[in-house]
């Protein structure tokens, strides 16, 4: 099962544009699992906007990896 949410306006933390989606695996006993996070994000730091992806991986409904990505945005001088 998935469920994405996509921010359509400006939020506290995240920009207009980021994603958030969760996805479950059902188990042998019929139980829905969290399988997987992953966050696609811009947010303001400071005086920068910052683009950055989170995924983190969850085996038996516990977190065994964790990958972040934060790359600064560009801006013309």
């Amino acid at each position: 099962m998935r469920l994405k949410r996509e921010y359509r306006r400006d939020g506290i933390f995240m920009l207009r544009g980021g994603t958030v989606e969760l996805f479950w695996q059902k188990d042998a006993n019929g139980t829905y699992l969290l399988t997987q996070a992953l966050t696609r994000y811009r947010m303001k730091y400071l005086w920068e906007v910052v683009s950055g992806e989170t995924d983190q991986q969850f085996s038996n409904y516990r977190r065994f990896s964790v990958d972040v990505k934060v790359t600064p945005e560009s801006h013309p001088q």
